[in-house]
């Protein structure tokens, strides 16, 4: 199987990382093929949690990166065909991979992870295909306890010059606790299509990343229990439901310059709407109070970025070869956040309104060397710029006399470093390879960390590299 440990194509066997690729079968029989942790479960070095809340998304951690996230993914990076699924503060959403259409993921975990960029403490990379030689239509139709139902459809055909899957589907649950009220606990649908075509020595892909709903998570899910169970009063009476809705669109084109350099580019651009109403009492400070943000969370989120990356193979006496890889990326989102009141389940006032940036720049190169035809040495550095900045639109009174203890909170963050990764390798024989690899991480916080970390108006460039 090839797999992409160092950014370029290699087998699975040969590659100088620790590295799992799951095929196809795997996913089928993991079950509704809804969550990503039905297929990455047995995958030693990562733990996915599933906690039954659409809400939180999955909890997922690659060697202890990403454990301590309580909404979300972070610590780990997040690549569909080619596209990056985490925002460029290092956060990002499982719930937005549509499993029907994939054909393989991979798993990287260690030093070499270091090489995809802010939050690489480990990298998941989903790339969508299909087998199927003739155009082919699959149907699938699935339901469990607990009212669980899906329905999906898939379309697919690979052929000798180009390829393409669309799938759809729709899943519904009413979960383990009994606050529905006649409308389903969580409600998912998504729509995923990726095409790719070859003329000559060139190669694209277009990717239509799923656009994805989920309806009427509970937040405050907790412990498995009995549908009978009693739900907390404030759940009900603040009417705690989520819905996300989200689209994305992204290119990847590879072209063959030489027999020996390849440039690849990426290009994609996405939109994510959230509407999230907490259950916090209305006489809780995060309502009450005159910096309190609020019980219902509302933002529209606009992202997108580019890559290039070059690739060259020098050819050295023997067997022997030196692989040089260089590349640079810049991604960008920039999110319209408001807040209110949470009445009874009914917005109120508004308490939050601000715009908040977040843009990250790498520059990466990278370079393996056959030192003798059984000896590779590996070298790799990673330079990273990423920088947050929020405008403040919520200051009562108007300027220029803020009230006391409400002042204008806008402000940023910059966060740099430059991360090495070094590696050998040891082709003992045809059946066994030895090999070693050391480096350095970066992560920097998330947005929603780092706005309730003050002072957040003050400009500052701090270390942000921790080991890997």
């Amino acid at each position: 199987m090839v797999v992409t440990a160092e950014r370029t194509r290699t087998t699975t066997f040969d590659a100088p990382a620790a590295i799992t690729a799951i095929g196809r079968e795997v996913i089928d029989d993991g079950g509704f093929q809804v969550n990503l942790s039905e297929a990455l479960n047995r995958v030693p070095g990562i733990s996915v949690l599933n906690r039954q809340n659409y809400a939180q998304d999955l909890q997922l951690s690659i060697r202890g990166f990403g454990s301590r996230s309580t909404f979300g993914i972070r610590g780990v990076r997040l690549i569909v065909d080619g596209i990056p699924a985490s925002m460029p503060d290092g956060q990002g959403q499982a719930s937005t991979i549509a499993l029907g259409s994939a054909q393989r993921i991979e798993v990287l975990r260690g030093p070499m992870a270091q090489l995809y960029g802010n939050a690489a403490g480990g990298v998941v990379q989903v790339f969508s295909g299909t087998d199927a030689t003739v155009p082919t239509v699959e149907a699938m139709l699935a339901a469990g306890p607990w009212e669980q139902n899906k329905v999906g459809l898939k379309f697919g055909h690979n052929g000798e010059r180009d390829s393409v899957v669309v799938d759809a589907m729709r899943y519904a649950t009413n979960g383990w606790r009994d606050h529905s009220q006649g409308r389903a606990h969580a409600v998912q649908r998504q729509v995923g299509a990726c095409a790719r075509c070859e003329l000559d020595d060139q190669r694209g892909r277009q990717l239509l990343r799923p656009a994805a709903e989920q309806g009427s998570g509970r937040p405050d899910a907790g412990a498995v229990r009995g549908r009978s169970a009693p739900v907390a009063a404030i759940v009900k009476s603040q009417d705690a439901s989520k819905v996300v809705n989200q689209q994305q669109l992204g290119s990847v084109y590879e072209r063959r310059l030489t027999e020996a350099t390849t440039l690849t580019s990426r290009l994609y651009v996405g939109y994510r709407n959230l509407y999230n109403k907490l259950s916090v009492p209305a006489t809780a400070p995060a309502q009450a109070s005159i910096t309190g943000s609020g019980g219902t969370i509302d933002f529209s989120r606009s992202y997108m970025g580019a890559g290039l990356q070059l690739a060259h193979q020098i050819r050295l006496d023997g067997e022997r070869t030196a692989r040089l890889t260089a590349g640079i990326e810049h991604d960008r989102s920039e999110e319209d956040r408001q807040g209110y009141v949470n009445n009874g389940g009914v917005q109120g006032i508004l308490k939050r309104d601000e715009l908040n940036t977040v843009r990250s720049t790498d520059v990466y190169a990278q370079a393996a060397y056959d030192v003798l035809s059984s000896l590779t040495a590996t070298a790799g550095v990673r330079s990273s710029k990423v920088k947050f900045a929020s405008d403040d639109r919520f200051i009562r009174p108007s300027p220029p006399a803020p009230a006391p203890g409400n002042p204008d909170d806008s402000g940023g963050q910059d966060y740099s470093a430059t991360n090495p990764v070094i590696g050998l390798t040891f082709r003992a024989s045809p059946t066994l390879h030895l090999y070693a690899n050391v480096g350095r991480g970066f992560e920097t916080p998330t947005f929603t960390e780092l706005s309730y970390r003050p002072p957040c108006g003050t400009r500052r460039r701090p270390a942000a590299s921790r080991p890997a």
